[in-house]
């Protein structure tokens, strides 16, 4: 499958919701539909995209192609027995340091696909803004995403499954 990666540093949330489509089967081209969401996701820089606009385009764009379920603080375990039942992550992380003011804090959107079967290896999109738009990572890295914000309510994914 062929994924679109991030082309600057603050459309990651935009980037996710055009790829949740690809990955479930839906047509959208980059040409045709990002500019679009960059709007409707309220996506400005250099803060990136707003969580609650993402999360309303994420499931209009996704309607009757996937099932989304918001999840705060998930477990790995939780990602990779989602991933090995065929459905997609996508997480929202403080890449920072906290702010006092939380609409200055940086974050990023990247989705998961995939997991070996013991949750050693994931297929990540669009993990890094500067990396391919596909790569694989491993279960130190996922956990080094995941590190220092399983307390913080911040630190959520979306659950994708196909509907059938």
């Amino acid at each position: 499958m062929r994924y679109t990666r991030q082309r600057d540093s603050f459309t990651c949330g935009p980037v996710a919701v055009l790829n949740a489509v690809r990955w479930s089967g839906g047509k959208a081209r980059y040409e045709d539909k990002f500019d679009n969401y960059v709007g409707r996701c309220r996506c400005v820089p250099p803060w990136g995209t707003k969580h609650g606009a993402f999360d309303r385009v994420l499931r209009v764009e996704g309607d009757g192609l996937y099932k989304v379920r918001r999840v705060y603080r998930p477990t790995i375990a939780q990602i990779t027995s989602h991933l090995l039942n065929g459905g997609a992550v996508i997480l929202n992380y403080r890449t920072g340091k906290k702010h006092k003011d939380p609409r200055k804090e940086r974050r990023h959107f990247y989705m998961l696909t995939e997991s070996s079967p013991f949750g050693l290896v994931f297929g990540a999109v669009n993990r890094n803004y500067n990396t391919p738009a596909f790569s694989e990572i491993s279960f130190l890295d996922l956990q080094e995403d995941c590190k220092h914000r399983r307390s913080d309510r911040a630190f959520k994914a979306w659950f994708l499954t196909r509907e059938e």
